[in-house]
């Protein structure tokens, strides 16, 4: 599908919520103060029977490893060393408000 830029830039900006407005997902049964007991009740409800699932012990790393078959932290041009960060630049998009 092809869309012009204009049409684009209008289906973007629906997204973008007016000034001082909040994201629905913080309120209700997501809200942070009562997420656990929610979500608990919701799965019961749903499911009485449902196991919950096991949470992963494996590291940001290894998962990428294991999804992509790729090591994140090796060198894309020797193939042998791994990277290491040396430092990080500031995101120059939230400073710019």
């Amino acid at each position: 599908m092809t869309i012009s830029a204009n049409e684009f830039i209008r289906r973007f900006l629906l997204h973008v919520l007016p000034h001082n407005f909040m994201k629905i997902r913080y309120f209700g049964f997501l809200s942070h103060r009562n997420k656990k007991q929610a979500v608990a009740l919701i799965r019961k409800l749903i499911d009485p029977n449902a196991a919950l699932p096991e949470k992963s012990k494996e590291t940001f790393l290894e998962m990428m490893l294991r999804l992509t078959g790729q090591d994140i932290l090796c060198c894309p041009n020797c193939k042998k060393g791994k990277m290491t960060i040396i430092k990080e630049l500031p995101n120059q998009f939230l400073n710019s408000s």
